[in-house]
């Protein structure tokens, strides 16, 4: 068959890798900034063929056959619906090739093929890490998980995930293409559960991103056994060491830059004893952030009159005279005005991180919020006094709060010695008596 084709192909090298460093490896770049760990070896490759200019004189086939199931063409995708009896799963869920409508490879294939072949054992495996990794997950940060069913075993997962579609991905090592399981789960509806399976073995497990570009940084720890563990160093373990090489030299310039902000307030001869005190504790005690409670004055706007269409149109005939008005009219829009004792304070919360740039804000009986970004550390502290001139810190509310590792949530602090410098330079902006 004639076929005219004008094709650019990009070979891109993928080098991917794993949230966790294998007791044999010793990446002794991991931490110096002063060049990256050496990437020897290529862990996948493969060609993809975006951003092409394609012609081609040719009936492309809308339906294939690959171990016995068909897989149709859809959208770009070869698509075959199936029941998976080894994993919880409502009804059918989908079987699928991403290739950009192009012919499945031969590892792609090949992945389908062996996954059919030893389906059940292959399931098997996926459950138990899945259940690892829910058990070390919920350990690791339980408000995340919740309200969510704690399930015991493998076989009782059904009641917090369910399988949504499996496909072939165009990544590929060995001869055979990773396999990406797309899970809908409890604990996280938005971003749903993901996980790589590469030679019937899991290598990446996480959000609903690993099952179509698994890259393993995030695995936690305990949650991969040893065979999987071997597997993961084959195809993610060098670029792993690489990424965390380089977040640490990221880390690294974030800290020296927040160390020359401190240390400058603290020289200034116009910052306070007060501060100076603050600001000396923040430099041995990074990380934190600090959240308030403000009594401000309220604000009175247009809507707060309550007047109706018919009101306004009748104040503007009277010439703005409310007197002139017709006298039930004037007594609805009297009313509608806030007097002295409907006008109760208002409370505003307030959060910014210590050492920071930027602080969030918003009133209690208000939706949204709002950002104030003020520059280098302490003007945020100032830009909060004067955004509220005569606002009554609630000194009861402070409270300084910290971010554990792995956790989403930010806790308490508490009998630290910066909460009582915050109160007094709270105090002192706001020229408040704590």
């Amino acid at each position: 068959m004639l076929k005219f084709k004008l094709m650019l192909t990009l070979r891109l090298t993928y080098v991917k890798g794993f949230g966790r460093q294998p007791a044999a490896a010793s990446p002794g770049h991991v931490g110096e900034c002063g060049s990256p760990p050496t990437v020897s070896s290529v862990v996948y490759s493969q060609t993809v063929l975006r951003n092409i200019v394609s012609i081609e004189a040719t009936t492309v086939a809308k339906s294939i056959t690959i171990a016995g199931l068909q897989f149709i063409l859809d959208k770009g995708r070869w698509c075959h619906r199936r029941e998976f009896p080894f994993l919880p799963s409502a009804d059918e869920s989908q079987f699928s090739i991403d290739n950009e409508a192009r012919m499945p490879s031969a590892a792609q294939i090949a992945a389908i093929t062996e996954f059919l072949r030893k389906e059940e054992s292959i399931c098997k495996a996926m459950l138990e890490t899945i259940l690892r990794y829910v058990q070390v997950s919920r350990n690791t940060d339980p408000s995340w998980f919740a309200g969510v069913p704690t399930v015991n075993s493998a076989e009782s997962l059904g009641r917090i995930i369910e399988l949504q579609d499996i496909g072939a991905m165009e990544i590929e090592r060995d001869g055979e293409a990773l396999l990406g399981v797309y899970f809908s789960c409890e604990w996280d509806p938005e971003h749903g559960l993901g996980v790589a399976v590469h030679q019937g073995l899991v290598v990446d497990i996480g959000n609903a991103d690993v099952s179509f570009e698994p890259n393993g940084i995030y695995v936690p720890d305990g949650v991969l056994d040893a065979a999987q563990t071997a597997a993961w160093e084959k195809l993610f373990g060098e670029y792993y060491r690489e990424h965390q090489w380089r977040e640490q030299c990221q880390k690294k310039a974030i800290e020296d830059e927040r160390l020359i902000h401190l240390q400058r307030a603290i020289d200034d001869p116009k910052t306070s004893s007060a501060l100076r005190e603050l600001t000396q504790l923040l430099i041995v005690n990074p990380g934190l952030a600090l959240q308030f409670t403000l009594e401000v004055k309220p604000t009175i706007s247009l809507s707060d009159f309550r007047l109706t269409a018919q009101s306004i149109k009748a104040l503007k005939a009277a010439a703005g005279n409310i007197m002139a008005l017709d006298p039930q009219i004037r007594n609805e829009m009297m009313q509608g005005m806030p007097t002295q004792e409907s006008q109760r304070p208002s409370m505003v919360e307030v959060f910014c991180w210590l050492g920071g740039e930027f602080a969030m804000w918003h009133h209690t009986e208000r939706v949204g919020s709002s950002r104030l970004v003020a520059g280098p550390w302490p003007r945020v502290l100032v830009a909060l006094a004067n955004q509220w001139p005569g606002g009554k810190p609630q000194f009861q509310s402070v409270t300084i709060l910290n971010k554990p590792e792995n956790s989403h949530d930010l806790c308490p602090v508490t009998d630290t010695p910066v909460r009582t410098a915050m109160i007094a330079v709270i105090s002192e902006l706001f020229q408040t008596a704590s």
